[in-house]
């Protein structure tokens, strides 16, 4: 019988700005079975590299701060989605 390898994803929100703490507590290495994201909000969009291999910015957020990103942006309604889709959803 073949072994099932389950997918734990864990969601960071990234709120804080080009601080080293915040990037800091971001694991470089995820464990084997685990999914990283992070969601760059509110002064996190001002971030340019971040150790994860799915990185967003929310939309608004970047406009609003007029910060051009070269992650992936995203709505409300996506960060929303992600969140209940994560089994752990970490707020930095």
């Amino acid at each position: 019988m073949a072994e099932v390898t389950l997918l734990r994803k864990v969601l960071y929100l990234l709120t804080r700005g080009s601080g080293q703490l915040s990037l800091n507590l971001l694991p470089k290495n995820p464990r084997t079975g685990e999914e990283i994201s992070v969601i760059l909000l509110r002064d996190g969009v001002s971030h340019r590299q971040v150790p994860a291999s799915h990185i967003h910015t929310l939309t608004d957020d970047a406009a609003s701060m007029d910060v051009s990103s070269s992650f992936p942006s995203v709505s409300d309604q996506d960060v929303l989605r992600m969140m209940f889709e994560a089994d752990g959803v970490v707020v930095l």
